[in-house]
C-alpha cells in the first residue's frame, strides 16, 4: 500500500507524478532545400571561330554562340529570401504585432514564442544550383 490519498497515485495533476525536467544545450542543424526559379542574364555573346580544314586547307568560319556562367546564389539573394532572412522577418513582423493594443493574450503567448524561436539561428551554408 502506497502512502498517496485515495485515487491520487495516477493523478497526472498531482505534483508528484510530473516529470522532473532538466535544462541541457543542444545543437540543432537543419537542412532546407527548396526548388525555385531565379531570373539570370543570358544574354548570349556570339564569337567566330576560324580555322583551316585539314583536308583541302578551305577557310572554315563556325559561329559560335556562348551564354555567359552567373552566380546563381546572387541572383537567387537578389529575389528571394534566405531561409535565415525569413527567420529574421517573422521575428521583426512578430514583435510589431506584439505592441498592438487589444491583442489576445494567447496570441501575444504565441507571437512571444515564435519571437524566441527566431533567435539565435545562423546559416552554415547557403548554396544555389541549377536543377
Amino acid at each position: 500500500m502506497d502512502n498517496y490519498p485515495p485515487g491520487a497515485a495516477h493523478d497526472p495533476h498531482a505534483p508528484y507524478n510530473h516529470p522532473v525536467e532538466k535544462e541541457v544545450e543542444v545543437y540543432v542543424s537543419a537542412t532546407l532545400v527548396k526548388a525555385d526559379s531565379v531570373c539570370i542574364d543570358t544574354t548570349p555573346y556570339t564569337f567566330a571561330e576560324r580555322e583551316y580544314d585539314p583536308v583541302d586547307g578551305s577557310l572554315v568560319v563556325t559561329q559560335i554562340t556562348e551564354v555567359p556562367d552567373c552566380d546563381l546564389e546572387e541572383a537567387y539573394r537578389n529575389e528571394s529570401r534566405t531561409p535565415l532572412e525569413i527567420i529574421q522577418d517573422c521575428k521583426k513582423l512578430a514583435e510589431t504585432v506584439m505592441k498592438e493594443k487589444g491583442f489576445h493574450l494567447y496570441a501575444q503567448m504565441n507571437l512571444r514564442t515564435l519571437v524566441q524561436d527566431c533567435e539565435d539561428w545562423d546559416m552554415k551554408d547557403f548554396t544555389v544550383e541549377e536543377l
